[in-house]
């Protein structure tokens, strides 16, 4: 039987995308909204801070999908980007 994902690896794996533009990851600047695990997928929502520029946040995203397929386990990931 295949391992659990947990928050834990998503929160570490996230950790590890940093915004160029701020010099931080997307989770000290407290972009992650959401992370919700079902089974082997994964659900990601984020919300850039308003100075963040359009579409730099969706590179980022795509950035934050790429690190989360690398856990082992992970069989789908989606990550969503909510603008204010």
């Amino acid at each position: 039987m295949a391992e659990l994902i947990n928050n834990n690896e998503v929160e570490e794996a996230l950790s590890k995308v940093i915004s160029i533009i701020h010099s931080k990851s997307i989770v000290e600047l407290d972009m992650v909204e959401t992370v919700n695990i079902d089974g082997n997928s994964v659900y990601v929502t984020l919300r850039p801070p308003e100075n963040c520029l359009c579409p730099y946040p969706f590179f980022l995203a795509a950035l934050a999908e790429k690190r989360i397929k690398k856990i082992e386990n992970v069989d789908k990931v989606k990550v969503d980007v909510i603008l204010k």
